[in-house]
C-alpha cells in the first residue's frame, strides 16, 4: 500500500524514499510490534455438528481510564452481540480464548448514519477476571499517553507512515472445527483527510489491490488500528529509530477503481477528542452524561459462560 513518504532524520532534515526501500528487519520490526495489540474478532456458536466460527472483524487492545477495552468498529460489534461468545486469538501457534458477549460492555462513540461516514467506533470494555490472561500474549496500547501531549506537539501526519494492523478475511482459512487466521500488516504513506460532523476521518489509499502481497477485499480490516509511525534515521549510522501512536481506526472500503481502492478510517481527533471522553470508569456502571454505554445483558446465563476464557 502506498509509494512514498517523508521521513525525519536526527539532523530535523527530511529524506525522501519508497516504502519498498524499507529495511527488512525494520519493517519485520514494525510487523512484530503492531501484532502485539491486534486481535481478530472471532463470533462463536455452538450447533449440533459443533462450534461455527465467523471473523467478524479485527481490534486494537487498548487500555484507558483504569480498564482494558477492545477498540474496534460499531458495525464490527454489531455483528459479534449476535454471537453467545467472542473468540480470539492470543498467540501464533494454535489456540483459543473466549469471552461471553453478555458480560462485555460496548460504549459507542456517536450514533452510525452510513456505512460510508459511521461514525463507527465502539470500545468493548474486557471483563478484568479476563485480563491477565490476554496480558500474557498480548499488549495494552496506552491511549492517555497522547492525551498528555498538547495537539500542536503531536508528531505531524505529514512525517512518516501510517500503518494498518489487522487481520483480512480472504486470508482466512475454514475448515470443519477450525478457523486459521493470518494477520496482516499494511503500509501507507498517502492519506487524504476530512472534518465532518465533528469527526476526522482519514482515506488511506491501497494500490494494485490483488496483486504483490495486497488483499483484493480488506473485508475483515474493519476495526483495525491505524497506526502512525514516525522513522528517524541517525547521520552517523544511517541506522532507523521509530516510534508509534494510534491514530485511528478503520471501517469502510471503496469500490476498486482502476486496481487501487481506499480505506476510510476514523482518525485521531474522532479517537482523542470524541472517543475516549465517552469512557467512564470500570466501578460507573453507566454515566448518562457520557451516553453511549450499553451494559451487559442481564437474568439469563450466556451458553458461551461455560467455557469464557479457556
Amino acid at each position: 500500500m502506498g509509494h512514498m513518504s517523508t521521513f525525519s532524520s536526527q539532523s530535523r532534515r527530511s529524506t525522501r524514499l519508497k516504502l519498498r526501500d524499507l529495511p527488512e528487519d525494520l519493517r519485520q520490526d514494525i510487523c512484530l510490534t503492531l501484532k502485539q495489540y491486534t486481535v481478530p474478532l472471532v463470533g462463536l456458536r455452538r450447533e449440533l455438528d459443533g462450534e461455527i466460527g465467523e471473523l467478524c472483524g479485527s481490534g486494537t487492545l487498548v487500555t484507558a481510564r483504569s480498564a482494558y477495552y477492545i477498540l474496534t468498529a460499531s458495525h464490527v460489534w454489531h455483528e459479534l452481540s449476535k454471537f453467545p461468545a467472542l473468540g480470539m486469538s492470543l498467540a501464533d501457534y494454535k489456540s483459543r480464548f473466549t469471552i461471553a458477549t453478555s458480560g462485555i460492555v460496548a460504549t459507542a462513540v456517536g450514533e452510525r448514519h452510513s456505512e460510508e461516514w459511521g461514525p463507527d467506533l465502539i470500545f468493548l470494555r474486557i471483563p478484568l477476571m479476563h485480563v491477565s490472561r490476554i496480558r500474557a500474549h498480548k499488549v495494552f496500547h496506552n491511549l492517555e499517553k497522547m492525551l498528555r501531549v498538547p495537539p500542536r506537539r503531536r508528531p505531524s501526519l505529514r512525517w512518516g507512515l501510517l500503518v494498518l494492523a489487522g487481520l483480512p478475511a480472504e486470508r482466512a482459512q475454514k475448515q470443519p472445527r477450525r478457523l486459521t487466521l493470518s494477520g496482516g500488516v499494511f503500509f501507507s504513506a498517502a492519506r487524504i483527510i476530512w472534518h465532518r460532523g465533528g469527526f476526522d476521518y482519514y482515506d488511506v489509499s491501497a494500490h494494485g489491490v490483488g496483486k504483490n502481497n495486497v488483499p483484493l477485499s480488506f473485508g475483515g480490516l474493519s476495526g483495525a488500528g491505524l497506526w502512525h509511525v514516525v522513522l528517524m534515521r541517525s547521520r552517523s549510522t544511517g541506522k532507523f529509530t521509530w516510534s508509534r501512536s494510534l491514530a485511528g481506526v478503520a471501517f469502510y472500503q471503496s469500490q476498486v477503481s482502476r486496481g487501487n481502492r481506499f480505506l476510510r478510517c476514523h482518525g485521531r481527533r474522532s479517537l482523542y477528542e470524541r472517543a475516549i471522553g465517552k469512557l467512564v470508569l470500570p466501578n460507573n456502571r453507566m454515566n448518562p452524561a457520557a451516553g453511549g454505554a450499553i451494559e451487559p445483558k442481564a437474568g439469563r446465563r450466556s451458553p458461551a459462560a461455560g467455557y469464557a476464557g479457556r
